[in-house]
């Protein structure tokens, strides 16, 4: 079963775990966090909600957030 570690991560109406992530990634985004805070959220959902505690989170992984998130914004304003 999938455990929320807290009532912001995740919408009622989330299909599954993987958009909790997805929201949690976004939320962050938004406020304008860190590379460094959003690697520490993946890094916490890894070990926690999927049982994958020595699993890495690629840098190649955040650079493509960041110029997505950076390009949508851009593309959105």
């Amino acid at each position: 079963m999938f455990v929320v570690s807290g009532p912001e991560d995740c919408r009622p109406d989330a299909d599954d775990e993987y958009d909790c992530i997805r929201d949690g990634i976004l939320r962050r985004l938004r406020r304008g966090s860190t590379r460094e805070d959003v690697a520490a959220y993946l890094r916490h959902e890894l070990d926690e909600h999927f049982g994958m505690p020595d699993e890495p989170v690629p840098p190649e992984l955040l650079d493509q957030l960041f110029v997505r998130w950076g390009s949508a914004r851009v593309d959105g304003s």
